[in-house]
């Protein structure tokens, strides 16, 4: 037997039947898939679903963010407190070491100091005279003496005695 009867006896016959083909008319939209009413609210309803997501997201952030503020804050008050509580108790301190008494209490004690005779103090004083030149500059520049009678008054007193 031949390879060409072989292959003729397993092939079936072909059958006289015509296949049922139709021609169809070409669609005027170019979409290619018609979608019923359910398939075209599916896009729509997927991004709208990331949307809301996305805005959940968004507002669960933020309230992260808010309370971690809201922490630091609350720690940085703490600090705030604990450092003016500190400054007070520097100032009160600093107000006792500015003392006289404390000062005079420790020149006493530790530095041995005493407090002089009463008849033992002199006092120096010191007569500056002023020429007619001085006392004319100083009345231009001493604002509490303002005319020219203070600069003569002020001369004369120089010349006086």
């Amino acid at each position: 037997m031949s390879a060409i009867r072989l292959h003729r006896e397993r092939t079936p016959a072909r059958s006289t039947k015509k296949p049922d083909l139709k021609v169809v008319q070409r669609r005027k939209s170019k979409k290619l898939i018609k979608r019923t009413g359910a398939r075209r609210m599916a896009p729509f309803t997927i991004l709208a679903s990331i949307a809301i997501a996305g805005i959940v997201s968004a507002i669960l952030l933020e309230q992260v963010v808010l309370a971690q503020s809201a922490f630091e804050l609350q720690t940085i008050r703490q600090e705030l407190t604990k450092a003016e509580e500190d400054r007070e108790v520097l100032m009160l301190e600093a107000a006792k070491l500015d003392s006289a008494a404390r000062i005079e209490r420790y020149a006493r004690e530790t530095l041995g100091m005493v407090d002089p005779l009463p008849h033992s103090v002199r006092y120096i004083v010191a007569d500056i005279g002023l020429s007619r030149r001085g006392a004319a500059m100083a009345a231009v520049r001493d604002p509490y003496i303002g005319s020219t009678d203070g600069a003569a008054a002020a001369a004369g007193a120089s010349a006086s005695p």
